[in-house]
């Protein structure tokens, strides 16, 4: 993914806009491993994935994690053959970015 700047929608649009949110999303390396935590932890759950990132302790938004556990969601049920033995391989990332990355950007208004 890439950086996590606003793309395709408005400041007020997107769902990963606000300072806060930003300021988590741009941890980097440390957001992601937050993320991939929250996700394995929740089976890509999207209720559970949106609440373990809106935790005091990560910080997103509500409207900022549920975008995140979709794209969580839209990965286990995209890409589970791609992902399941390493999550973090090339397969698995094109997989992810062909599949669920569009309604991930079009939702958070990011590309990360």
């Amino acid at each position: 993914w890439t950086s996590g700047a606003l793309v395709g929608r408005t400041h007020d649009e997107a769902a990963c806009a606000t300072r806060a949110d930003q300021g988590v999303l741009g941890q980097g390396t440390s957001f992601q491993a937050q993320l991939k935590s929250c996700a394995k932890g929740c089976w890509a759950d999207l209720g559970c994935t949106r609440d373990c990132l809106s935790k005091a302790d990560v910080g997103l938004s509500r409207a900022c994690a549920s975008c995140h556990g979709h794209l969580a969601l839209c990965t286990k049920d995209s890409c589970m053959r791609d992902c399941m033995f390493n999550s973090d391989g090339e397969p698995c990332a094109r997989c992810a970015a062909d599949h669920c990355r569009p309604a991930f950007v079009a939702c958070a208004g990011i590309a990360e």
